[in-house]
């Protein structure tokens, strides 16, 4: 048994791991959650709105996309922003729970459409401060392993963001357009490249939308957004 299995295995018997939505333990190949809590993860069920993800019924049409129009091509979303998925994130975000990336990255995987093939995968970059705060940018963490599972390249180092003013989640939403506009900076060659950007929760999709600006700006043919869970509020 290689060494840093052997660590683990030890490690686990002194400190039991526990699922993190729940606390019920966990076996030390485990993911951080356990089977009761990944199965009441609440799915994002259709009808959606085919770019930002939204619930809509298709006779109405999405009025938020309508009224201020987003400009990745597509949205692709596991998950309802609630419960266990919004404990998981939380965990992994602002705990440091690392282990947590294989439930959520299966997830983007799970919410992929068949057959669809993307060149390449780039993580929404994470706010300098914010960066240095947690030690790791979640969303490019979960990037690293839907590269190895799509077999494309992760390019997350060719876009780059400047300090944003204010956290989006504080603002209202007609503030946060002017909080991200900007922000963003393409420092790769992106052209003629269909490009899945990764995040970790959807909200408005304003900072989606500039990367996607940016990207394009770059050359990127097409930008769609792979993220772990939708809220609805």
């Amino acid at each position: 048994m290689p060494w840093s299995r052997a660590f683990e295995a030890l490690t686990s018997l002194i400190f039991p791991l526990s699922c993190e939505p729940c606390g019920r333990p966990l076996t030390p190949d485990s993911d951080g959650v356990c089977q009761a809590c990944a199965a009441s993860a609440r799915r994002l069920s259709d009808p959606c709105c085919a770019r930002c993800a939204r619930p809509v019924a298709p006779e109405e049409g999405c009025g938020d996309c309508a009224a201020a129009p987003l400009l990745f091509d597509a949205a692709f979303v596991p998950y309802v922003y609630e419960g266990a998925v919004r404990r998981i994130l939380h965990a992994y975000k602002f705990e440091g729970r690392a282990r947590l990336a294989g439930f959520l990255a299966a997830g983007l995987v799970s919410a992929l459409p068949p057959g669809r093939r993307f060149d390449a995968v780039v993580a929404v970059p994470l706010d300098p401060a914010k960066r240095r705060k947690r030690g790791f940018n979640q969303s490019a963490l979960l990037a690293r392993r839907l590269s190895l599972a799509l077999g494309v390249r992760d390019l997350s180092e060719g876009l780059r963001r400047t300090a944003s003013p204010s956290a989006q989640s504080a603002l209202p939403r007609s503030e946060r357009f002017r909080n991200v506009e900007g922000r963003f900076r393409a420092r790769g060659a992106f052209e003629g490249l269909e490009i899945l950007l990764v995040d970790d929760v959807l909200t408005t999709g304003l900072t989606a939308s500039e990367c996607a600006r940016e990207l394009k700006r770059a050359g990127a043919t097409s930008v769609a957004v792979a993220a772990c869970a939708r809220a609805l509020a």
